[in-house]
C-alpha cells in the first residue's frame, strides 16, 4: 500500500475514533446511557474513573482523535518531519493511554464496556498503520 493510501486508511481510523468519543461524550453530557449490550459500559460511564482532571475521559478521548486526525490531515497536505515525530510520539500516547485504561477497566472498576474497546481497536489499528506508514516514508527517502 502506496503512503497516500495508508494515510487515507490513518484519516479514516481517526474519523472512527472521532465518532465514537463524540458519541461516549454527548451521552456522558446529557447524562444518558449508551447502547451496550451488557451493563458493563454503565459501570464503566459512572464509575469515578470516567473522569481525568476533571474531565470525562471521553472528551480527553475526542481531543485526542481530533489532534491527531489535524496532524494526519497536515500531513497528508504538506510534508514535514516534525509533524510526523508529533504524530508518532501521538500515536504511542495513545497506546499506553489505552493500555491504563484497559488496566483499570480490568482491575480497579471490574467491568468490560464494548465502546471502550472499540476505541482499542480504533488505536491498535491505528498504531499498525501508522507503523506502516513510517516504513513507506523511510523507504521513499531512502530512494
Amino acid at each position: 500500500m502506496d503512503k497516500k493510501k495508508l494515510l487515507k486508511v490513518v484519516i479514516l481510523l481517526l474519523n472512527a475514533g472521532v465518532l465514537l468519543s463524540t458519541y461516549l461524550y454527548i451521552s456522558k453530557v446529557l447524562n444518558t446511557s449508551v447502547i451496550c449490550p451488557t451493563n458493563g459500559c454503565e459501570i464503566v460511564d459512572s464509575s469515578p474513573y470516567s473522569y481525568l482532571l476533571g474531565l470525562p475521559v471521553s472528551l480527553w478521548g475526542l481531543v485526542y482523535y481530533l489532534g491527531m486526525f489535524t496532524l494526519a490531515i497536515i500531513w497528508f497536505k504538506k510534508e514535514s518531519d516534525i509533524v510526523k515525530k508529533l504524530f508518532f510520539l501521538g500515536t504511542v500516547w495513545g497506546v499506553l493511554f489505552t493500555i491504563y485504561l484497559r488496566f483499570v477497566e480490568i482491575f480497579k472498576i471490574g467491568a468490560f464496556c464494548v465502546w471502550c474497546w472499540g476505541s482499542v481497536v480504533i488505536i491498535v489499528a491505528l498504531a499498525y498503520y501508522s507503523w506502516r506508514l513510517y516504513k513507506a516514508d523511510k523507504v521513499q527517502l531512502s530512494n
